[in-house]
């Protein structure tokens, strides 16, 4: 088991947590609630964004059992705005507010995930690349050493790993379910007379989320499934081909 691997995923989700809703917190604010700054979430600290149950998926999905790479998948506490002080209007500034969630993870996923096509790597030979592509672990660092440094190497392979968990977060935060971003878009389109069911249902909603993300994998396993039925490990396959789309490096990086 890569422990270092392990650290690095659950380091990128802490870290993207108060990037996501420090985000969040600003467009609020921009928006003319200053309940964030009240609160003190106005701020990259993740230790102000946290939530004990989302971080605790995400700790147990950062070990890599039956993915390819551990996928860091989790939630954070939820920005809570007085939709009647936002200056554009309650529905759309709700929208807009869960949407910049979804946008910075893609964003920041993205523009990393450009960004390590320009390694030194990335320009080297082909044949090369292809003949280490098919190595794993110490005998694949090896052969990459050609070019790069094992610091080097590890810097690289946080990258990769940060700009996924971002990805990983963002087509997370789409599902309409309670305290994930798509919840509030579902929210504010739902017509009048659905709205307090599905508001009432909140604590169900997040006890469903953390039961399908953390304990399916288990159920499929029992029930003689492959684990690549696991939503994390579709949702993780999903994030890698976003990643190739964007950088050479992403269809072996995670072998390093």
């Amino acid at each position: 088991m890569n422990t270092i691997l392990i650290a690095m995923t659950f380091v990128s989700f802490i870290l993207t947590m108060g990037i996501r809703y420090g985000t969040q917190a600003l467009v609020t604010t921009l928006l003319g609630d200053g309940s964030p700054a009240k609160a003190r979430r106005l701020s990259p600290n993740p230790v102000r964004h946290l939530a004990a149950l989302g971080t605790s998926v995400a700790f147990a999905l950062s070990f890599p059992i039956g993915a390819s790479v551990p996928a860091g998948l989790g939630w954070g506490r939820p920005i809570e705005p007085d939709a009647t002080r936002l200056s554009i209007g309650p529905k759309a500034g709700m929208t807009l507010i869960a949407l910049s969630g979804i946008v910075t993870n893609f964003v920041i996923g993205i523009v990393i995930a450009v960004a390590l096509g320009f390694v030194p790597l990335t320009t080297a030979d082909a044949h090369h690349i292809f003949a280490c592509s098919t190595l794993t672990g110490g005998p694949l660092q090896s052969c990459l050493h050609v070019w790069q440094p094992g610091w080097a190497l590890r810097l690289e392979q946080f990258g990769f790993i940060f700009a996924s968990v971002n990805i990983l977060v963002g087509l997370l935060n789409i599902v309409p379910l309670y305290p994930l971003d798509g919840y509030y878009i579902l929210y504010e389109l739902l017509p009048a007379r659905l709205v307090r069911g599905y508001r009432n249902s909140q604590m169900y909603q997040e006890m469903i989320l953390f039961g399908v993300l953390l304990f399916l994998p288990f159920v499929l396993v029992l029930a003689g499934l492959p684990g690549s039925f696991a939503p994390s490990y579709l949702l993780q396959t999903l994030s890698l081909k976003i990643m190739s789309l964007f950088t050479y490096f992403a269809p072996f990086a995670e072998a390093l």
